[in-house]
């Protein structure tokens, strides 16, 4: 069961003073944008936004609300999973002017297994070797204290801020 009602939103659900015309939105100098959640959608995107607005010399204020403490273990500091992430990512990003240092990726992985009710089937890479990058979302399971890993989402989450994004600590139970 949803516990989010769909609405449908319409400019005059807005106040006057911000409506528009059309239904695009257009940033200009000084506009401001709130993302919710500094996982990896929310701090790509406030890293891209910010690089891109800084490209065509446009001013905005990103402000990134997230309740995790990434540098907390357990529950507290991610979302109770661990994350899988490609070379070609790491590729990307790092075309992108974003090294993730060795304290981030915890170990290469050289397949996938995936397990049904009827057996497995092991997914390799295409020339075998360690190219997939395991990850913990926060600084690891709950218990670990000063561990020499890092968060994935927290290091992404410093790199918005580096940009220019602002943070807010903030939680909410919807």
């Amino acid at each position: 069961m949803n516990r989010f009602k769909k609405a449908k939103v319409t400019q005059q659900d807005f106040p006057e003073e911000t409506r528009h015309a059309s239904s695009e939105f257009q940033l200009e100098n000084g506009s401001r944008i709130g993302v919710i959640g500094g996982g990896p959608a929310g701090s790509f995107f406030s890293y891209f936004l910010l690089e891109m607005a800084d490209r065509i010399d446009l001013k905005i204020e990103v402000t990134i609300f997230e309740s995790k403490d990434f540098n907390r273990s357990g529950p507290y500091g991610c979302n109770k999973c661990g994350g899988i992430i490609s070379e070609t990512l790491v590729q990307h990003l790092a075309a992108e002017g974003i090294n993730l240092p060795s304290n981030i990726v915890q170990r290469g992985i050289d397949s996938y297994v995936m397990h049904t009710d009827v057996g497995s089937a092991r997914i390799e890479t295409p020339i075998h070797e360690k190219r997939i990058g395991a990850v913990h979302r926060g600084c690891g399971p709950q218990g670990t204290k000063n561990g020499k890993w890092e968060s994935f989402d927290g290091f992404l989450l410093n790199n918005a801020i580096e940009k220019g994004a602002k943070f807010f600590r903030q939680e909410w139970n919807p």
